[in-house]
């Protein structure tokens, strides 16, 4: 269970992930939680009236098989009870909603990042489940892939399309103590550089511009091995939740690193 303390880690080495079960029922939570989600909710909208709360995938288990297989059980839950609940322990009241983000890497071994308002970000978000599917004769409805859920993320996030990619396959998972939510990280590797990569997501900002369509990240920021260090070292955090974010993402990365020279 994804719930269970004594089997808590950080970063797991996944080879495949296969989505066992899904259920479009949506999440239930106890009376005393639900009503701290709703006061939550309703004094984020006193500041916001028009905050996001579309619906997530939520994951209701996970098992790790010993051929390093990622089974998930999923159903539905919206984006407010993710928010508002995802430094809880208990499973059973965390909205526990699945995360994807990608460690890309140009066909010059860079590693690409978003800079958005001053913070580095890795590329990815939570897996819509109306939205990212994959049709088959047993779920002819739809059903929801994590895998569908990156191609959009990078195309809406970064303006690169799956067409630019050599290959894109499961690396790892990442847990933390402060988002408890699971987040799948794949590997994915580009047949641009890092100069054409820069230069489809200046592309990609001119359609936004001319479509009027909103930007997510403010830049595309391409890094070397060796520069990844430094950046993360000296980049400049500007509030405690955007220290959290770079310490994540240093973690992150050196995790990969150390696997991609094992």
């Amino acid at each position: 269970m994804v719930n269970d303390e004594s089997r808590f880690e950080y970063y797991r080495k996944i080879k495949d992930v296969e989505m066992r079960s899904h259920t479009w029922e949506y999440w239930k939570p106890d009376t005393e939680t639900r009503n701290e989600i709703e006061e939550k909710w309703q004094e984020k909208l006193r500041k916001n009236p028009n905050a996001y709360s579309g619906d997530l995938l939520r994951v209701k288990d996970i098992e790790y098989l010993h051929d390093g297989t990622m089974e998930i059980d999923t159903q539905l839950s919206t984006y407010k009870e993710h928010r508002l609940t995802m430094d809880k322990p208990d499973l059973n009241k965390r909205g526990n909603c699945l995360h994807v983000s990608g460690d890309i890497i140009t066909s010059d071994e860079k590693l690409v990042f978003g800079l958005d308002d001053g913070l580095l970000k890795l590329i990815g978000g939570g897996v819509q489940p109306k939205r990212d599917l994959i049709f088959t004769s047993d779920y002819p409805r739809g059903k929801p892939n994590p895998e569908m859920g990156l191609y959009r993320e990078v195309w809406e996030e970064i303006g690169i399309n799956p067409l630019h990619y050599n290959s894109l396959t499961p690396d790892h998972t990442v847990v933390t103590p402060e988002q408890r939510h699971p987040e799948i990280m794949y590997k994915i590797e580009l047949s641009p550089d890092s100069k054409a990569v820069e230069d489809l997501f200046q592309a990609y900002k001119t359609d936004c511009k001319n479509t009027k369509t909103p930007l997510e990240i403010n830049e595309v920021v391409c890094l070397s091995e060796n520069e990844i260090p430094n950046i993360l070292e000296d980049f400049k955090t500007f509030s405690p939740k955007q220290e959290a974010e770079i310490g994540y993402i240093q973690g992150n990365i050196k995790y990969f690193l150390n696997r991609k020279n094992d």
